[in-house]
């Protein structure tokens, strides 16, 4: 993941080199490096966000002040004992309208389930987006998935600067994106993450955002592990990288050492 977010930030800053990317003080989300690009490149809005599961390691970026992505593996939780028991342990997670959707009658117990799946998968990327976890009260986020768009609610308001693009990819992957299409980026303070003032009418996108947007809707381009590190132009090893994130994932879990 954080080799292939390099290689995003290299792709858009030409100029940066190596080990691009940090995490921001306040949040601890992954963001590009001010050592290796200049303030004033990193005035103009662009960001990404990095997610995995099962086979795959994914990465969303564009130029929007908040973006987040979550995939999602389906097979574990296809084959993994009795629907309705897992949707009672997580009745709470989700609005009732939701419910309804998830829980259609016309859908058996395995499409719920990837319905659930679905739900999970888009709040996910919300919270991704906005820095927050999952310490958030989840009904007070809602989503809409009967029309030809994904609708999304705060509080019971519609959240039109908010997009969302759904992607699958093989094996049983599912992929949620959100975008933020507002001119000011959205702090994590869930006080402030409804449109407020001038952001709250229609986003007018400029001609990359608007070609990003319609690019996400495009199946994702798939690189090996190779490809994403000699792409970077890093010499893993000589980096010393390979030890150094042994060392990081040693300390967040001890037993492992």
């Amino acid at each position: 993941g954080r080799m292939l977010s390099c290689l995003a930030v290299q792709q858009r800053f030409p100029s940066a080199a190596g080990w691009c990317i940090d995490r921001d003080t306040a949040h601890r989300k992954p963001c590009v490096s001010s050592a290796f690009v200049s303030k004033s490149l990193l005035s103009t809005p662009w960001a990404f966000n990095v997610s995995h599961a099962g086979a795959y390691v994914v990465l969303a970026a564009g130029p929007f002040h908040n973006v987040g992505v979550d995939v999602m593996d389906e097979r574990p939780a296809l084959f993994g004992g009795s629907t309705a028991r897992y949707f009672a342990l997580m009745r709470a997670k989700f609005t009732q309208s939701e419910w309804t959707q998830i829980q259609a009658a016309n859908l058996s117990p395995e499409q719920q389930m990837r319905e659930f799946l679905r739900f999970w998968c888009l709040k996910e990327s919300f919270l991704k987006a906005v820095g927050a976890g999952l310490t958030v009260d989840l009904q007070r986020l809602s989503f809409d998935v009967r029309g030809p768009q994904v609708v999304f609610s705060i509080d019971g308001q519609t959240q039109k600067l908010w997009r969302f693009v759904e992607n699958s990819l093989p094996g049983g992957h599912q992929v949620a994106t959100a975008l933020w299409t507002g001119r000011k980026a959205v702090p994590p303070q869930d006080t402030e993450w409804r449109e407020a003032g001038e952001d709250a009418r229609e986003a007018v996108l400029s001609e990359e955002a608007a070609a990003a947007l319609s690019a996400c809707a495009e199946p994702f381009t798939e690189l090996t592990p190779t490809e994403v590190i000699d792409r970077c132009g890093i010499n893993v090893e000589q980096s010393g990288l390979i030890e150094r994130h042994w060392t990081d994932f040693c300390t967040t879990v001890p037993d492992k050492q």
